[in-house]
């Protein structure tokens, strides 16, 4: 007995196939659950790798599933710093633009300097903060609008900052210690906040992440309510191109705002820190109507994932529905939310 694979089309034994979780573990798991038994095992273990792990690891989310116990502060050193950046703020004063990282002590978050060295860039008059290891590459040495008499050294200890020390001289700048600065986190005592300024990038294979999570709810929604045709509209298979293969769709699908999902909340202000997924309508003045599912994983920022733009049949399908995965429960629940039907 075979099936169809969502994600890669392919007719395949039943036998190949495994459970893929609307919303991915590790962002949670739920009693009643919302699953799929239509991906083939060779696509879930793709996306595990490509997707996932980014979801997981190096986004603003995944510093969240830290700060909601999703995720035990131990674990803390598995964030990756390519998407996602501590500094301290700009008005952090000696160190302003340092970075730092967290790290988990007692159950605690805890900040900590990376190992750095500013330079103060000539052209815009702040220290440019340079980590070891891009350090270690010696390209500083090749940009003259850095001023190799001007410079601070950040490491959490006196061995770190020695191997600053003797990375500078081997690019022949010889420094010459003029006094120290109070460090931007004191941890001798045991200083556990400090004001930090988060910068994430949300990239394509980011934008495909998330659009994974709304593809597999339009998936198990309009299969649950008798629409499942609707996958194999051109638009949504443009979707479902974006997410597995990487390709470029004739519109823009994913939108991100930081305007809440729900109408009772406000952009400052949100009554949960649960992950919302919503499927809908956009209506707009002119009478297009796009079907979409909005995406807000902790309740914090919103992606609206479109999958049939200038939507045409009347009357339109009933697919107004949204679900609440709630982790402040023991266990965690998925919820269906009370939505109202399009006008």
């Amino acid at each position: 007995m075979t099936k169809d694979c969502i994600y890669c089309k392919e007719s395949k034994d039943v036998g190949l196939f495994n459970r893929e979780h609307v919303i991915p573990q590790s962002m949670g798991r739920y009693d009643q659950n919302l699953v799929l038994d239509c991906v083939c095992k060779q696509c879930n273990d793709f996306f595990s790798a490509s997707l996932d792990g980014i979801l997981g690891r190096d986004s603003l989310e995944a510093l969240l599933r830290f700060k909601y116990g999703l995720k035990s502060v131990s674990k803390l050193g598995e964030l990756k710093g390519k998407r996602l950046v501590l500094k301290v703020p700009p008005d952090g004063g000696p160190w302003a633009g340092a970075q730092i990282e967290l790290i988990g002590r007692d159950g605690e978050i805890i900040a900590r300097p990376m190992t750095q060295i500013g330079f103060l860039n000539k052209t815009t008059g702040v220290f440019e903060f340079i980590l070891f290891e891009e350090l270690q590459k010696l390209g500083f040495v090749e940009r003259e609008d850095l001023n190799s008499n001007n410079f601070r050294m950040l490491g959490s200890s006196d061995e770190e900052l020695e191997k600053l020390r003797s990375l500078l001289e081997k690019a022949g700048w010889n420094p010459t210690i003029h006094g120290e600065l109070p460090p931007p986190v004191d941890d001798a005592e045991n200083v556990k906040s400090i004001e930090v300024e988060i910068n994430y990038l949300i990239d394509r294979r980011m934008k495909r992440a998330i659009a994974k999570i709304a593809f597999n709810y339009f998936a198990y929604q309009v299969g649950v309510n008798g629409n499942a045709e609707l996958l194999n509209d051109v638009s949504v298979q443009a979707v479902r191109s974006f997410v597995r293969d990487d390709s470029d769709p004739a519109f823009d699908p994913v939108a991100i705002t930081d305007e809440p999902i729900l109408d009772l909340d406000e952009k400052t202000r949100r009554h949960t820190d649960s992950h919302l997924v919503v499927l809908d309508w956009l209506f707009y003045r002119n009478g297009r109507k796009d079907l979409r599912v909005s995406v807000s994983l902790f309740n914090h920022l919103t992606y609206h994932v479109t999958f049939i733009p200038n939507f045409q049949p009347r009357p339109l399908p009933d697919l107004v529905v949204g679900h609440q995965f709630d982790f402040s429960y023991s266990p965690a629940r998925c919820l269906e939310l009370l939505i109202g039907a399009p006008a």
